[in-house]
């Protein structure tokens, strides 16, 4: 068991062991003061890698956006007539709602205006009923 009295921090600590050969390709490596300097002065990096991130928002309906390059001519088609679809259907869902809306706007401007008689007969009515 080991204590503030035993402990002999020489022995007892496993240090981590650094492999003598660099993981950098040379001539790459960037010290943080420079990637501070171009930062600053709004230069851009020599090396410029593509980053893929996974999408968790892409259904199975749906085609990677990032392999768009590497497709065929076919698939290419395929991409855009499945866009033409989804464009169509989303004009036909625009137009229902705003005829929906349309709609709504008549009733409402109907109930409006058959409040507004209402009112005007009422007090039409109570102005006959006074005089």
């Amino acid at each position: 068991m080991r204590n503030r009295n035993n402990f002999d921090p020489e022995t007892d600590i496993r240090k981590e062991v650094i492999p003598p050969e660099t993981l950098t390709v040379p001539g790459e490596a960037y010290s943080i003061a420079d990637l501070i300097r171009k930062s600053a002065n709004g230069l851009q990096m020599d090396v410029i890698r593509d980053a893929r991130w996974d999408d968790d928002d892409i259904t199975h309906d749906e085609y990677d956006k990032r392999e768009l390059a590497n497709m065929d001519l076919a698939e290419l088609a395929q991409v855009q007539l499945s866009n033409l679809e989804r464009i169509e259907a989303i004009k036909s869902e625009m137009e229902e709602k705003t005829e929906q809306q349309a709609r709504q706007n008549q009733i409402n401007e109907q109930a409006i205006q058959d409040n507004s008689n209402q009112k005007n007969n009422a007090s039409e009515e109570q102005k006959q009923s006074i005089s």
